[in-house]
């Protein structure tokens, strides 16, 4: 979760894990999550909102069960989101309106149930969402299409990868199916210390988490 307490290799103290990309970038965002999970992490791909909608839309949108209404402006941002419950193809806009979406007292991420260690919030619609996304990519009529796909992804995001790595991932993923995408969420709790809401991580789950 962006607001993610963490140590910001270089800075002193805590601070949330996305203030990271703010103060020096991709590279220092990849190293506080390096840090963070003890896991090396070599590559960075960077999405904006634009970038986000076009990959939708390159791949023929993404099919989705909303499964609430979903109504909510915000003038000074001009971020409209108004979806219907129900399983429905999204194109970028609206996908991005899904994924968005915050409204409905959970916020980012909440903590629903901690004898069952569910959560809920928006963090797990975008989950669901990475799940549908790699559904449709992982369709046969897709990827066939994938090197000339990537070639037009590519131009959707900034990344240290280079393109023909890129392209042998793509091409990789002919042997993969949905079940082999794997999300997870950093187990913790929200909670406010020095005035400042974080998401803090709960070390000993975390690390289970990552072996797992």
């Amino acid at each position: 979760p962006r607001d993610t307490r963490v140590q910001i290799p270089g800075r002193k103290g805590y601070d949330r894990v996305n203030a990271a990309h703010v103060y020096g970038g991709p590279r220092l965002a990849m190293a506080a999550v390096s840090q963070l999970l003890d896991v090396p992490v070599p590559y960075y791909v960077k999405l904006d909102f634009e970038g986000f909608k076009r990959v939708v839309d390159i791949l023929g949108g993404v099919e989705m069960d909303v499964e609430r209404r979903m109504k909510y402006d915000d003038y000074a941002q001009n971020l409209h989101i108004n979806l219907y419950p129900g399983v429905q193809r999204l194109n970028g806009e609206d996908a991005l309106g899904y994924v968005r979406f915050r409204a409905d007292g959970l916020g980012d991420v909440s903590l629903i149930d901690p004898a069952k260690g569910e959560y809920g919030g928006r963090i797990k619609r975008q989950q669901k969402f990475v799940h549908a996304l790699a559904k449709e990519v992982l369709q046969a009529s897709t990827i066939v299409k994938i090197p000339a796909l990537s070639l037009q992804l590519w131009d959707c995001v900034s990344t240290n990868m280079p393109l023909t790595q890129m392209l042998s991932l793509g091409l990789a993923m002919r042997d993969f199916d949905d079940g082999s995408i794997i999300t997870a969420l950093i187990p913790g709790v929200g909670d406010t210390i020095g005035g400042v809401s974080y998401w803090v991580p709960d070390r000993h789950a975390t690390n289970k988490l990552v072996d797992k």
